[in-house]
């Protein structure tokens, strides 16, 4: 095991005991640590929960009042020396950002677009606006803060308390293949980041821009390549997520109207999305069309193995056949 550990605080994510994700450690904040009993799941081993315990011990010696109250994720990352605070702030980035994409899985299965009272906060992120991360040795016990970026993000809410908190049988559901996979064909990539823009578009306090930013990822999904017309788009996608001639025909008028009706609205005539909507609810439950949508695609395809673009096209023409279509 290695022994250099990168910690890192999530705020407004409140669990109770110790899990792993991908190949990511997350445990309860050092506060409830300290003075309440302290379990994890069958996600990780004996050894494992030891090194945890090892990483909070060095922890414990330089406790910082700022991310005491924080959630925090272990991990690993290469090391590298930076020479100023440009460099730190990148490195911590890219620290931060492996731990984001670890928890897409808890925010594709517990959060939702335009409701932001549930929405944990990004990885190093603290309220005070700091952005931190810190380095740590289990051997020499070596503690070192690297300093990120600081940025004032107002929120709402309690943030994200996971219903189930994952545990060993997680590395057998779909969802969790979506997230964590050694495959790094075309693809899956291009799939892979289709999840990522979802939870990016959790983020985003413009609805007008999530929405926006969803349709053009079902863009992606179809077409690597090249920007298609949605129209292109949804006659390449469609035949991966209905089962009959039927629902291909609704939910492909659907599309077409949300396409004709609200994007274009949105994109060409400078309208706002809550002008086109009855009321805010509704405008949710639009942008959670759509993330499904994505989803039941990303799944349908993953699940067929196929790692070529070339071999997709073959396959959605024999689906277009089986639908009649």
């Amino acid at each position: 095991m290695e022994a250099v550990k990168f910690v890192i605080p999530i705020s407004n994510f409140v669990i109770e005991s110790a899990f792993k994700i991908g190949d990511v450690y997350y445990t309860p904040p050092l506060y409830s640590i300290l003075h309440q009993s302290y379990s994890y799941t069958d996600s990780i081993s004996e050894e494992e929960f030891e090194m945890i315990k090892k990483c909070l011990g060095i922890l414990e010696t330089h406790s910082n009042q700022q991310w005491i109250n924080s959630s925090l994720a272990i991990t690993t990352f290469e090391e590298i020396e930076y020479k100023n605070a440009q460099e730190a702030f990148l490195y911590v980035n890219r620290i931060c950002e492996k731990v984001d994409r670890s928890m897409d899985y808890l925010r594709l299965q517990e959060c939702q677009i335009g409701n932001f009272d549930t929405l944990p906060g990004l990885a190093g992120m603290l309220d005070d606006g700091f952005k931190n991360v810190f380095k740590i040795n289990i051997k020499t016990d070596y503690y070192e803060m690297i300093p990120g970026e600081v940025t004032l993000i107002i929120r709402n809410g309690i943030g994200l308390m996971p219903f189930r908190e994952p545990n060993a049988s997680d590395r057998e559901l779909l969802d969790y293949k979506l997230i964590f996979n050694n495959r790094n064909d075309e693809v899956f990539l291009n799939c892979r980041a289709a999840l990522t823009r979802i939870n990016e578009a959790m983020y985003m306090h413009n609805l007008n821009t999530a929405f926006i930013y969803l349709m053009t990822t079902i863009e992606m999904l179809a077409d690597k390549d090249e920007m298609i017309q949605f129209k292109r788009a949804k006659a390449k996608i469609l035949p991966f997520i209905v089962s009959s001639k039927e629902a291909h025909t609704d939910l492909s008028s659907r599309l077409f109207n949300i396409s004709k009706d609200k994007r274009t609205e949105i994109v060409h005539n400078g309208k706002n999305i809550f002008d086109l909507y009855e009321d805010q609810n509704q405008v949710k439950k639009e942008l959670f069309f759509l993330t499904g949508l994505i989803v039941q695609y990303v799944s349908a395809v993953i699940l067929t193995g196929i790692q070529t673009y070339d071999s997709l096209k073959v396959k959605r023409e024999e689906l277009m056949k089986e639908l009649g279509v």
